[in-house]
């Protein structure tokens, strides 16, 4: 038995030891930042005014900024360039809205004025640290207990009490089956996206509610919307799509340079069926998941084949080898998007993941991590996991526990599937990623270990740009001059010895990060005697220009 694992471990050093590359020069990095229950921030509300304690309300609020900042910078430390901050959870707003009140997960009463806009400081925060920042908003979801529910007069309940499906006493969403809901959503995300600079909506995967929605609920939309001739499932999904497509084009005519994309169940359907009507296999080997297409009517084929959305970010929320492989799913979902013109931005959990402390070292190439897919897996599948029972957990089954190096394998995944320049991981959730110890230092060792720019929305018109000017460097701050606006801008930092080699710009070895704004701060090892700096003006499509 001792000779058997003594092979098995030097089986997979030499394994691991061949993934080793460098970052892709673009790539999506992210984490859902939930704000749901305070779940990863905020851990204090802002108590509402009474007139006499302002310093009180002070004090919250600053700890409130305080803790934000503190994510931004630790995903920065981890070379990450995107975060996903939930402005919308219940029919409430993390931001100044027109439509819906103020959550009560940043004040202590849901309506209450915090004191702020966490939207606008939120975007201002990451910006400053050339952090993408996308608006997670749940479109339906209007209570799921008593404390969520809304007693204020203006809440829907009271005002528009006929847009709610009732699933039980606060159980409520509103119905996908009205126009005028879908007007709403509308209107909520034009003002999102009017009002605030932010780089990208996204939708969860909360549709009709899980468990299922019966006949009778939405009768009465059924009678006043639903072609007699159409099935109830489809015309559920139609719902579903048409509100997808009214967001979509919403933004389209507000800022189109502002991505959008949705989250759905980590498997499209479990019926071959309906996915040979589309002309599409379903992937080989997975165990028996939901079927979200009849249960929830989340139809992601659907949407992508009408280009109303630039992504998907499935919740492949499985380890690698796993029942539900990820291995497999990942490199599927890639394909299919990828037949479609659009971009697979795939959503991991993270939430049993262990401390990084013992984790082995691995690093990702497409080349080394295809011939570990080839010869290694039961031997990885029996080192990562010593506990690989799944159990029921909010709809999905996790695994138990998994080391660091897990996470690695699924972003290799990602990567080694990519044919569109477009890799993409959004990690579930925040609190995990920033606060399990060693994950940020693991992170930017051996996966992120250079900085990358978002990948390019490459299928929406955008003008050709200027080069910058006057780039000038004083201790360690960077200035430039440039006459355009609504760019940003990519640093990079040649040693002296490589500035003639023509292919420096093509990947990530030298960049040093991104600015919205025209000044960065080089790290100390960078300066004019020993480095030819450059900077590239990266439009909100991602196109980047020459530097």
């Amino acid at each position: 038995m001792k000779i058997k694992s003594l092979i098995t471990a030097f089986f997979l050093v030499t394994q691991l030891s061949i993934l080793f590359a460098q970052s892709p020069k673009h790539e999506l990095r992210s984490t859902w930042l939930t704000t749901v229950w305070r779940l990863d921030w905020p851990s204090v509300t802002v108590p509402a005014a009474t007139g006499t304690n302002d310093a009180e309300r002070q004090v919250a609020i600053q700890q409130q900024k305080n803790e934000l900042i503190s994510i931004f910078e630790k995903l920065k430390a981890a070379n990450m360039n995107a975060v996903y901050l939930q402005v919308r959870s219940m029919c409430d707003a993390f931001y100044q809205s027109s439509y819906e009140p103020w959550s009560a997960f940043v004040s202590a009463n849901r309506g209450a004025n915090p004191g702020y806009d966490p939207l606008s400081f939120a975007v201002e925060e990451a910006h400053k640290r050339g952090i993408e920042l996308h608006a997670w908003l749940n479109p339906y979801r209007y209570s799921t207990s008593s404390t969520t529910h809304g007693e204020l007069p203006t809440d829907y309940y009271y005002t528009h009490r006929n847009w709610l499906l009732a699933y039980d006493s606060y159980t409520k969403i509103l119905n996908p089956g009205l126009p005028e809901v879908v007007l709403q959503i509308k209107k909520v995300v034009g003002e999102i996206v009017n009002n605030y600079d932010v780089d990208g909506v996204v939708f969860d995967d909360y549709f009709y509610a899980y468990g299922g929605t019966s006949a009778v609920l939405d009768s009465t939309a059924q009678r006043l919307y639903k072609p007699a001739d159409k099935n109830l499932g489809d015309w559920r999904r139609e719902n579903v799509n048409r509100m997808i497509k009214a967001v979509y084009d919403t933004i389209q005519s507000v800022k189109p340079f502002v991505k959008f994309g949705v989250s759905p169940f980590g498997t499209w359907t479990t019926d071959q069926v309906v996915a040979t009507k589309e002309g599409i296999m379903l992937p080989a080997g997975v165990g028996a998941t939901g079927n979200m297409y009849a249960e929830i009517y989340c139809d992601p084929i659907a949407w992508l084949k009408e280009g109303s959305v630039d992504y998907v970010s499935p919740q492949l929320y499985w380890t690698t080898y796993s029942s539900y492989p990820y291995g497999k799913l990942a490199p599927w979902w890639s394909d299919i998007t990828n037949r479609f013109g659009k971009h697979f931005y795939s959503s991991h959990s993270i939430s049993a993941l262990t401390a990084a402390s013992s984790a082995p070292a691995l690093k990702i190439t497409k080349s080394g991590f295809d011939q570990a897919k080839t010869h290694g897996l039961s031997t990885l599948e029996l080192h990562m996991f010593s506990r690989k029972s799944l159990t029921k957990i909010a709809r999905i089954p996790y695994a138990t526990d998994f080391e660091p190096s897990e996470v690695a394998l699924q972003v290799g995944f990602n990567r080694s599937s990519d044919v569109n320049d477009a890799p993409g991981s959004v990690f579930y959730a925040a609190d995990k990623l920033i606060n399990t110890s060693g994950f940020i230092s693991y992170l930017k060792q051996n996966v992120f270990t250079q900085p990358a720019l978002t990948p390019v929305i490459g299928w929406k018109t955008s003008a050709n740009q200027s080069l910058v000017e006057n780039i000038s460097l004083s201790g360690q701050h960077l200035t430039w001059t440039y006459a355009g606006s609504n760019v940003r801008f990519a640093i990079y930092a040649v040693p002296t010895e490589s500035r003639n080699d023509v292919s420096v710009f093509a990947d990530a070895k030298y960049l040093l990060g991104m600015a919205y704004n025209k000044e960065f701060d080089v790290p100390a090892t960078v300066s004019t005697s020993t480095h030819k700096i450059a900077v590239s003006v990266v439009d909100r499509y991602g196109n980047e220009s020459s530097v």
